[in-house]
């Protein structure tokens, strides 16, 4: 029996209430498994049979089924995102800009730098009476971003944000650094004790083999810093302060760390990816939305993005959007 046939017969499991299979697999699908519908995301239809993951969906996955289902299948995310990751963002920004060996690449994350800190400037500081801990950590993400090139004096220069696709193994990864055959990962971090070779295998060996021929993994850790702004001290006070600690002790505040493909067993994770894409391909053509069970992970690390909708049971639009989809 064909696969078209097989999709025709709509088996018990996920459906979507716009299904239209007058194109197939249906009207609405866009390519790479997509929904064109405003209030879609993935094609449940091409879920069924395909799958397309990446470091991040399968970290999600492997901590909760259900922020996987809310994140990967639903494509939602939150309106308001906490500032950390928001000047963690940040500081990858800057680092695009100093590495790209491309102009037009330059001249887009300028841009997005200087709307991020006019939001940010906007949101969270009064100049009158500003948060503390807020203003500090805006400022260290603005100086670590400024003067990491200074810090960093030989800087490699490539592909920054390099987006890398196999279907035939149905993976996907966006690499922050990809030069001279060799990839980079910036992390900014307040532990950078927290990652080592096998924190990182996951991220590691997908990028291994979605590029066969790279033998080098590079893990920066740019050190988020700990001071903070003090009593009667104003930003240009505490900035001044905060930039000659990173001159006094540039070694502290960025590490790098290598990792070789000869370290990793791939075939043996890649026998779990595919164990894992098999599981998300039967959970949507056999199951329900209780397939995708929670693994109450909710206040691991971090309040989970979606602790509000499984908690109230309700998907507010005041709080969480649909990421758009690659047309």
């Amino acid at each position: 029996m064909s696969q078209v046939e097989l999709l025709d017969e709509h088996k018990p499991g996920i459906t979507c209430p716009d299904y239209n299979n007058t194109v197939k697999p249906c009207y609405h699908f866009i390519s790479d498994g997509f929904c064109s519908m405003k209030n879609r995301f993935r094609c449940i239809e091409w879920l069924k049979r395909n799958s397309m993951l990446s470091y991040s969906s399968i970290s999600k996955y492997n901590k909760c089924k259900r922020c996987f289902y809310y994140y990967y299948i639903e494509g939602l995310e939150l309106k308001d995102k906490p500032l950390t990751p928001f000047l963690g963002g940040l500081v990858h920004n800057y680092l695009s800009v100093y590495h790209s060996n491309n102009e037009d690449t330059k001249s887009k994350y300028s841009d997005i730098i200087e709307n991020k800190l006019r939001e940010l400037y906007l949101k969270y500081i009064d100049v009158d009476n500003p948060e503390p801990y807020i203003v500090s950590n805006i400022i260290s993400a603005t100086t670590m971003g400024i003067f990491y090139c200074d810090i960093n004096k030989n800087l490699e220069q490539g592909d920054v944000e390099y987006e890398i696709v196999n279907k035939d193994i149905g993976l996907k990864g966006i690499i922050d650094l990809y030069s001279n055959d060799k990839i980079y990962d910036w992390k900014y971090t307040g532990s950078p004790s927290s990652y080592s070779r096998l924190s990182t295998e996951l991220q590691a060996i997908i990028y291994f083999m979605l590029l066969p021929d790279v033998r080098q993994f590079t893990l920066r850790l740019i050190r988020k810093p700990s001071l903070k702004i003090a009593k009667n001290e104003n930003v240009e006070e505490f900035s001044e302060r905060l930039l000659n600690d990173i001159k006094r002790r540039p070694a502290h505040y960025i590490e790098n760390i290598t990792f070789w493909r000869s370290e990793y067993n791939i075939p043996e994770k890649k026998g779990e990816i595919d164990i894992i894409c098999n599981e998300i391909k039967s959970k949507v053509r056999n199951g329900s939305l209780e397939n995708f069970y929670k693994e109450y992970t909710c206040h691991y690390l971090s309040v989970c993005d979606y602790y509000s909708i499984c908690n109230s049971g309700v998907i507010s639009e005041d709080e969480y959007t649909r990421r758009e989809t690659k047309k």
